[in-house]
Protein backbone atom coordinates (compact mmCIF):
# COMPACT_ATOMS: atom_id res chain seq x y z
CA UNK A 1 0.00 0.00 0.00
CA UNK A 2 2.95 2.32 0.90
CA UNK A 3 4.04 2.48 -2.59
CA UNK A 4 0.66 4.22 -4.12
CA UNK A 5 1.09 6.97 -1.37
CA UNK A 6 3.35 9.02 -3.54
CA UNK A 7 1.08 9.12 -6.01
CA UNK A 8 -2.15 9.45 -4.52
CA UNK A 9 -0.37 12.70 -3.05
CA UNK A 10 0.68 13.89 -6.36
CA UNK A 11 -3.28 13.16 -8.11
CA UNK A 12 -4.40 14.51 -4.88
CA UNK A 13 -2.40 17.87 -5.72
CA UNK A 14 -3.51 18.08 -9.22
CA UNK A 15 -7.19 17.32 -8.22
CA UNK A 16 -6.46 20.78 -5.52
CA UNK A 17 -7.73 17.87 -2.61
CA UNK A 18 -5.22 19.13 -0.30
CA UNK A 19 -7.08 17.64 2.12
CA UNK A 20 -6.51 14.11 1.11
CA UNK A 21 -3.20 14.77 -0.14
CA UNK A 22 -1.85 15.80 3.08
CA UNK A 23 -3.26 13.24 4.94
CA UNK A 24 -3.36 10.30 2.95
CA UNK A 25 -0.87 8.27 4.76
CA UNK A 26 -3.08 8.66 8.09
CA UNK A 27 -6.49 7.90 6.85
CA UNK A 28 -5.08 4.50 5.21
CA UNK A 29 -3.78 3.82 8.32
CA UNK A 30 -7.40 4.51 9.90
CA UNK A 31 -8.59 2.77 7.07
CA UNK A 32 -6.56 -0.76 7.34
CA UNK A 33 -7.31 -0.95 11.58
CA UNK A 34 -11.01 -0.02 11.08
CA UNK A 35 -11.96 -2.08 7.75
CA UNK A 36 -14.86 0.37 6.88
CA UNK A 37 -16.54 -1.10 3.21
CA UNK A 38 -15.45 0.93 -0.22
CA UNK A 39 -18.54 3.73 0.25
CA UNK A 40 -17.78 4.18 4.20
CA UNK A 41 -14.16 5.15 2.58
CA UNK A 42 -14.83 7.43 0.07
CA UNK A 43 -17.38 9.19 1.86
CA UNK A 44 -14.79 9.64 4.50
CA UNK A 45 -12.40 10.73 2.23
CA UNK A 46 -14.89 13.29 0.75
CA UNK A 47 -15.94 14.24 4.56
CA UNK A 48 -12.16 15.24 5.26
CA UNK A 49 -11.55 17.24 2.61
CA UNK A 50 -14.58 19.30 2.98
CA UNK A 51 -13.89 20.20 6.78
CA UNK A 52 -10.49 21.05 5.61
CA UNK A 53 -11.91 23.53 3.46
CA UNK A 54 -14.59 24.79 5.51
CA UNK A 55 -11.64 25.82 8.10
CA UNK A 56 -9.98 27.23 5.46
CA UNK A 57 -12.02 29.25 4.29
CA UNK A 58 -13.61 29.93 7.95
CA UNK A 59 -9.65 30.80 8.67
CA UNK A 60 -9.71 33.06 5.51
CA UNK A 61 -13.33 35.09 6.14
CA UNK A 62 -11.83 35.61 10.04
CA UNK A 63 -9.01 37.01 8.73
CA UNK A 64 -10.10 39.34 6.14
CA UNK A 65 -13.16 40.31 8.83
CA UNK A 66 -9.87 42.05 10.86
CA UNK A 67 -11.73 40.85 14.60
CA UNK A 68 -10.05 41.83 17.57
CA UNK A 69 -8.64 39.32 19.29
CA UNK A 70 -11.36 39.04 21.86
CA UNK A 71 -14.29 37.94 20.33
CA UNK A 72 -15.90 34.80 21.94
CA UNK A 73 -18.95 35.11 23.00
CA UNK A 74 -18.63 32.00 24.77
CA UNK A 75 -16.71 33.58 27.21
CA UNK A 76 -18.80 36.83 27.81
CA UNK A 77 -19.23 37.90 31.71
CA UNK A 78 -22.89 38.70 32.26
CA UNK A 79 -21.60 39.78 35.58
CA UNK A 80 -19.53 42.73 34.37
CA UNK A 81 -22.18 44.64 31.89
CA UNK A 82 -25.78 45.29 32.82
CA UNK A 83 -26.80 46.02 29.68
CA UNK A 84 -27.63 42.81 27.72
CA UNK A 85 -29.12 39.88 29.73
CA UNK A 86 -27.84 35.89 28.64
CA UNK A 87 -31.65 35.51 26.91
CA UNK A 88 -31.15 38.50 24.87
CA UNK A 89 -27.24 37.54 23.57
CA UNK A 90 -28.51 34.14 22.76
CA UNK A 91 -31.42 35.84 20.91
CA UNK A 92 -28.95 38.51 18.80
CA UNK A 93 -26.58 35.03 18.19
CA UNK A 94 -29.39 32.99 16.39
CA UNK A 95 -28.62 35.32 13.67
CA UNK A 96 -32.42 36.03 12.39
CA UNK A 97 -31.97 39.69 12.55
CA UNK A 98 -29.38 38.83 9.51
CA UNK A 99 -30.98 36.28 7.72
CA UNK A 100 -34.27 39.15 7.92
CA UNK A 101 -32.10 41.97 6.82
CA UNK A 102 -31.72 43.85 9.47
CA UNK A 103 -28.54 45.63 11.00
CA UNK A 104 -27.33 46.50 14.60
CA UNK A 105 -26.15 49.29 16.18
CA UNK A 106 -24.57 49.40 19.71
CA UNK A 107 -24.37 52.65 22.13
CA UNK A 108 -23.21 52.66 25.37
CA UNK A 109 -20.24 54.12 27.18
CA UNK A 110 -17.09 52.92 26.85
CA UNK A 111 -15.73 50.02 27.98
CA UNK A 112 -19.28 48.45 28.40
CA UNK A 113 -18.67 45.38 26.07
CA UNK A 114 -19.83 46.68 22.80
CA UNK A 115 -16.85 45.83 20.83
CA UNK A 116 -16.59 42.61 22.34
CA UNK A 117 -20.24 42.02 21.51
CA UNK A 118 -19.94 42.96 17.99
CA UNK A 119 -16.80 41.24 17.21
CA UNK A 120 -18.73 38.05 18.56
CA UNK A 121 -21.59 38.55 16.48
CA UNK A 122 -19.30 38.46 13.56
CA UNK A 123 -17.94 35.27 14.10
CA UNK A 124 -20.58 34.20 14.76
CA UNK A 125 -21.91 34.80 11.35
CA UNK A 126 -18.74 33.80 9.78
CA UNK A 127 -19.38 30.09 11.24
CA UNK A 128 -22.37 30.09 9.75
CA UNK A 129 -21.40 31.05 6.19
CA UNK A 130 -22.21 34.33 6.15
CA UNK A 131 -19.37 36.92 4.42
CA UNK A 132 -19.16 39.56 7.53
CA UNK A 133 -16.24 42.23 7.94
CA UNK A 134 -16.03 43.99 11.85
CA UNK A 135 -15.47 47.84 11.57
CA UNK A 136 -15.30 50.05 14.12
CA UNK A 137 -17.39 53.63 13.56
CA UNK A 138 -14.55 55.68 13.10
CA UNK A 139 -14.25 53.16 10.07
CA UNK A 140 -17.56 53.37 8.68
CA UNK A 141 -17.77 57.34 9.22
CA UNK A 142 -14.44 57.24 6.64
CA UNK A 143 -16.27 55.12 4.14
CA UNK A 144 -19.21 57.25 4.35
CA UNK A 145 -17.25 60.57 3.96
CA UNK A 146 -15.11 59.17 1.43
CA UNK A 147 -18.16 58.16 -0.68
CA UNK A 148 -19.61 61.74 -0.65
CA UNK A 149 -16.22 63.47 -1.24
CA UNK A 150 -16.19 60.88 -4.41
CA UNK A 151 -20.14 61.48 -5.48
CA UNK A 152 -19.66 64.94 -5.44
CA UNK A 153 -16.43 65.00 -7.40
CA UNK A 154 -18.29 62.95 -9.93
CA UNK A 155 -21.03 65.99 -10.97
Amino acid sequence: MSQYIPLIKRQASRLRLSGIGGNIASLLREAEQNSPSFDEFTHSLFSYEIKGREAKQLTLKTKLARLPLNHDLEAYDFNFASGLSAQQLNQLRELNWLDQCYNIMFSGPSGTGKTYISAGLCYDALQRGYKAYFRGMNDILSTLRLKEITSSAAK
